[in-house]
């Protein structure tokens, strides 16, 4: 089964991955954690296995997916 997946973010803090199945073409959040500041952007690795998550802290936080399905910071950049 294919699957499309995006990553949003909000001022909330809250950092959510939605996986959309090409089958039934439905969007539905997967995965969902919040960084404790407001979220500005979110981007993908070129590969698609990393997310940076930019805050309102100046803080650039490096998520990759465990094999349980969570993200987890891997790295965190200051200015």
């Amino acid at each position: 089964m294919i699957s499309d997946t995006i990553a949003s973010c909000s001022e909330d803090s809250k950092v959510k991955i939605w996986r959309r199945d090409q089958g039934s073409d439905a969007w539905a959040c997967k995965v969902e954690f919040s960084i404790g500041v407001p979220a500005w952007k979110v981007s993908w690795s070129a590969v698609g296995n990393m997310l940076a998550v930019s805050g309102g802290d100046n803080v650039v936080q490096i998520y990759k997916e465990a094999a349980n399905g969570e993200f987890e910071v891997v790295s965190k950049v200051n200015d």
